[in-house]
């Protein structure tokens, strides 16, 4: 059954790495990318992917978190406030940031398997989850959409649940990517000659914190 709602799908890497995920014909996931990442700008904490690596999925295609390729459904993520508060050593600039923008639509039209959390992978409540109908019921849609996310006194969950993830088993192939967005103009230009013909662009500074 395919998903009754299309959603955008958002993974963001360092802009230098970009054209080589083109090259490579897509992403890899972290698992693949910790034994053959030579010449890629990693800007995610050490200690946060070497968790991610051993996290079992416990729904088909099973495996480790980091067996997949991650996306979030929002921007402005908590992985981004840490980056620019400086909570990520060795990678301080999230302007520097490009996201890498899809859709579950065409990841069920290219028949990739794929699970999804409803929050942050590496916190013991969060559930994981492998069938649309869960995705549709099981994501706080609503939060999704909220520039701010911290945690209330009336609800000290929000954080976890805006880190909720699509996850792509495997490899995620460049050619379902249909736009690029970064915060500037001059960040675009670096990589605007090595997209493909086709790939919507665009310059979205409130996309970041």
């Amino acid at each position: 059954m395919p998903p009754a709602t299309d959603r955008l799908i958002l993974h963001f890497t360092d802009v230098a790495n970009v054209p080589k995920i083109i090259a490579a014909g897509g992403i890899h996931p972290d698992n693949v990318m910790s034994l053959n990442s030579a010449g890629f700008t990693e800007c995610a904490s050490v200690e946060i992917k070497g968790a991610r690596r051993t996290k079992p999925v416990p729904v088909a295609p099973y495996g480790y978190v980091g067996d997949y390729v991650p996306f979030y459904y929002a921007p402005r993520s908590p992985m981004m406030s840490a980056i620019s508060h400086g909570r990520v050593p060795g990678y301080t600039s999230s302007r520097n940031l490009v996201y890498l923008v899809s859709s579950i639509v065409r990841v069920d039209a290219a028949g990739l398997a794929w699970a999804c959390c409803d929050g942050n992978a590496r916190t013991g409540i969060t559930r994981f989850f492998n069938t649309w109908v869960d995705l549709e019921a099981k994501i706080d849609w609503p939060l999704m959409k909220d520039q701010y996310w911290s945690d209330t006194p009336q609800d000290g969950d929000r954080k976890r649940r805006r880190m909720a993830e699509f996850l792509v088993h495997e490899f995620f192939p460049f050619s379902l990517v249909f736009a690029v967005v970064t915060h500037s103009q001059k960040v675009l230009d670096m990589i605007k000659t090595a997209l493909p013909q086709g790939v919507e662009t665009a310059v979205r500074p409130g996309y970041y914190i």
